[in-house]
Parts: structure tokens; C-alpha cells; sequence
């Protein structure tokens, strides 16, 4: 395996983390930071314990964007960076990393689901030229049904041929 250097980042992004950990243990700031440092710190050993049990190979910047999200957050309590730098700043960099990190993680977890539980996650071809009954929107496609929600209102009465509103065999 070959070595990735982006993963020095995420190592030193850890150290940080770990470091705050020491510094709100030496300054006595056991309650809020002490121990919120060290539940930040063993978050980002996590990734790591997943990849290697599970022989997963994670690419190098999704080890370093978690390091990097909690490491925001750590060292803006303990080290007092929200109130250092102007805070609406530093705390909307810190919630754009962390959104970034969290939707990152759930789109791997959707590839992880697709490949490894051989789910068909696969879109159906095109939506716009299929048919559908009068009210309803296609939504899903299972085989030959295409299933519909319904706005059913009185002005607009669904025709006879829709109105099963599950699993309605409108394609052919």
C-alpha cells in the first residue's frame, strides 16, 4: 500500500486535539474541556478502528476533515478562538467544515450500503417521459408498477383507471 501524505494532516490535526486535551487537564478546565478534548480525541480514533476492522480504505481527507471538524470545535472552547477571532467568523468556518465532514461521511455510508449490502441504488432512466395518471407524481419505480402520491381534491377526480393509489401498473 502506498503511503498518502494527506494522512500527516489528520495526524497532526489529532495532535492538536490531543494537546488541547493536556492543556484543559494542566489549567484545571476538567468539566467542559478536559473531558469534552478527550471524547473529541477518541472521535477521531473511530474512523480509523472502522477502516482497519472492516478492511475498508478510506481516502486521506476524510480522516482529515473529522481531525479538522473536531478540532475547530475543541480548540475553539478550549483555547478560546470563538471569542479570539471574530466570532460569527470563526464559528460559521467551523460549522461549514464540520457540514462538509457530516455530508461526506453520509454519502459514504450510501457507496458503503450500495456495495457491501448489494442494495440497487441505481436511478430510474428518465422520470419526464414516463406516463402518469392525472394528480400524481412518479416517485419510485419497482419493476413494472410506478408507485404515485396522490393530491386528490374534488375539482380534479382521479380517472377510473387510477384510482388504486399503490402500486398503480401504469407502465407497460
Amino acid at each position: 500500500m502506498e503511503t498518502q501524505y494527506g494522512m500527516y494532516l489528520a495526524y497532526f490535526f489529532q495532535t492538536l486535539i490531543g494537546l488541547n486535551c493536556i492543556y484543559a487537564f494542566v489549567t484545571g478546565n476538567l468539566a467542559g474541556g478536559f473531558f469534552s478534548a478527550l471524547i473529541m480525541f477518541l472521535a477521531t480514533l473511530v474512523p480509523f478502528i472502522i477502516a482497519h476492522r472492516m478492511n475498508i480504505h478510506f481516502p486521506w481527507f476524510v480522516f482529515f476533515l473529522i481531525a479538522l471538524a473536531l478540532w475547530f470545535h475543541t480548540a475553539g472552547y478550549i483555547q478560546g478562538y470563538y471569542e479570539m477571532f471574530y466570532p460569527p467568523y470563526y464559528d460559521k468556518i467551523a460549522h461549514l467544515v464540520s457540514g462538509t465532514t457530516v455530508a461526506l461521511l453520509g454519502f459514504l455510508g450510501v457507496i458503503f450500503l450500495d456495495r457491501y449490502w448489494n442494495m440497487n441504488l441505481t436511478a430510474p432512466p428518465s422520470l419526464s417521459g414516463l406516463p402518469s395518471c392525472s394528480g400524481g407524481w412518479p416517485l419510485v419505480r419497482s419493476g413494472r408498477y410506478m408507485n404515485f402520491w396522490w393530491t386528490i381534491s374534488s375539482a380534479d377526480p382521479l380517472p377510473a383507471q387510477c384510482r388504486t393509489v399503490w402500486k398503480t401498473p401504469c407502465l407497460t
